[in-house]
């Protein structure tokens, strides 16, 4: 009837009913019209998709499959690289004893659970603490207590991802000293209100410390010393983690935005740390694991607090061999036991 064709009709819509080349009709084919709908559609999706993972501008998702499975094994192997770390802090009982794991490629600390950003796609810390916190130590009356890790971290920018991690726990103390500047990334955290998820164990738990661009050696220096022999003394850690970012050197070239620039002056924009400041501060986070008391580590002078008459190599009134820092890679993750 009347009724019945109409309905088929419509049904039949979306499709052509014009003849083919031998006269038939072809009602199974989409019309142009309907396939570029359904294309807009799907790449609508997928922006929407990558937008809310973060797979987009300075973390793209490759579009071939060669690329992808070139990232997938990336992000295996920096994760993979910062769990054997913790790894081999935990099982104390293998034949190697370990005191100090470092992995030069880590420390991405933007990544979070749901969202990659800052050039993060995985987030090997908050992975590296998560295995430290599998391990149990024995406290002061000798019986079994859940283990403890002070995380800190000098990178420029802040750690919004190990922040949101462990912002409800008090088994982590995660500490961030990172540049203080209106819309500097990632500019919605890293705030000194920040302290830990109200009404939760974790508040109290978290610190910021925002620190004012062209922050020298001399200044950086006697500030992290200060803080972290107050953290390690108030909350006691069985491990502590150091994320160092090279972007803290004096004129960092993604900081200065002179990334592709063959001048690497200081803009102002950035720290001003020299690479033996910075590697200053892992020297003494480094004694730290090695079991040394407050009294026992003593800082090398920077330049500025030089002698007369004295050269760089007798600049020290410590034993210690010094910590040599490397601009190769622009993060790592210093893992140790105390």
């Amino acid at each position: 009837n009347d009724t019945a064709l109409d309905s088929l009709e419509g049904d039949l819509a979306p499709f052509s009913l014009n003849d083919d080349e031998e006269g038939e009709q072809d009602i199974l084919s989409p019309n142009e019209t309907e396939i570029q709908t359904r294309d807009s559609s799907n790449d609508a999706l997928m922006q929407k998709l990558l937008a809310e993972h973060g797979l987009e501008d300075d973390c793209p998702l490759p579009t071939d499959d060669y690329s992808r499975a070139l990232l997938w094994k990336y992000c295996l192997s920096v994760a993979g690289a910062s769990w054997h770390a913790a790894s081999l802090l935990v099982e104390s009982e293998n034949e190697h004893h370990t005191d100090v794991a470092i992995n030069w490629g880590g420390g991405r600390h933007h990544a979070h659970a749901d969202k990659a950003g800052g050039f993060c796609y995985v987030n090997d810390i908050v992975l590296a603490i998560k295995r430290l916190l599998q391990s149990q130590s024995v406290d002061e009356a000798g019986t079994l207590a859940s283990s403890r890790v002070l995380y800190i971290d000098i990178d420029i920018h802040h750690c919004d991802g190990v922040q949101q991690a462990f912002y409800s726990t008090d088994r982590v103390m995660t500490a961030s000293f990172h540049r203080n500047s209106p819309g500097f990334f990632p500019a919605t955290s890293g705030f000194v209100r920040e302290k830990g998820e109200i009404d939760t164990a974790g508040f109290g738990y978290n610190l910021n410390v925002p620190l004012p661009t062209g922050i020298d050696d001399v200044t950086f220096i006697r500030m992290y010393r200060k803080m972290l022999f107050g953290l390690v003394n108030s909350f006691d850690p069985n491990f502590i983690v150091l994320c160092v970012g090279a972007d803290g050197l004096e004129g960092d070239a993604l900081v200065t935005g002179k990334l592709h620039s063959t001048d690497h002056s200081s803009t102002g924009e950035g720290w001003s740390l020299s690479p033996e400041g910075l590697a200053e501060c892992v020297r003494i986070t480094s004694s730290l694991c090695a079991g040394l008391s407050e009294e026992m580590i003593c800082t090398r002078p920077m330049k500025e607090e030089k002698k007369e008459n004295q050269s760089d190599e007798t600049a020290s009134d410590c034993s210690n061999p010094e910590t040599k820092a490397t601009h190769d890679s622009r993060e790592s993750l210093q893992v140790g036991k105390r």
